[in-house]
């Protein structure tokens, strides 16, 4: 899938619509340059998100800091 012009194209979706433009970009990435999803789940589940990953890192540092631990492993 290309444009008239012959050039990848911006795949865009909500919710369902948006799997859909995610999984074909990932297919054909010799014909999709992005893929914009709105409200789309997450295959893998909400801990894969971005905002899950700032607020695990968050609360490394927040247990760091209250420790008093400059160890670069986190806490267990």
């Amino acid at each position: 899938m290309v444009n008239d012009s012959g050039s990848r194209v911006t795949l865009g979706g909500w919710s369902l619509g948006g799997v859909v433009a995610r999984e074909f970009a990932r297919q054909h990435p010799e014909a999709a340059r992005h893929a914009i999803n709105y409200g789309t789940p997450v295959v893998l589940g909400p801990r894969f998100t971005a905002l899950a990953r700032l607020r695990s890192a968050a609360s490394v540092v927040a247990a760091r800091s209250l420790s008093g631990s400059t160890s670069s492993r986190p806490p267990r």
